[in-house]
């Protein structure tokens, strides 16, 4: 069982890694200056509603200034919206 949730855990790390990684990727790529890149969560309260969440943000910074990951804590950002 161990092993299982140590598996999980890894897998929700890499994931979130990935998903700062392209929206990195996509903020960097255009020719707009994006100055912060928001990615919500489609997901299910405990009653069962649909319910948006923070899931990831990027900031860009200022031009020529590298950009920096923004997380909030999750009690902060659990259900924003519904």
């Amino acid at each position: 069982m161990r092993e299982f949730i140590d598996s999980a855990s890894s897998s929700v790390v890499s994931n979130a890694n990935a998903l700062q990684q392209r929206l990195q990727f996509i903020l960097q790529s255009r020719q707009e200056w994006w100055v912060y890149a928001i990615f919500w969560q489609a997901t299910k309260d405990s009653d069962s509603r649909d319910t948006l969440e923070y899931g990831d943000g990027f900031f860009m910074g200022t031009k020529g200034r590298e950009g920096t990951e923004v997380r909030m804590p999750e009690e902060q950002t659990r259900h924003i919206y519904k």
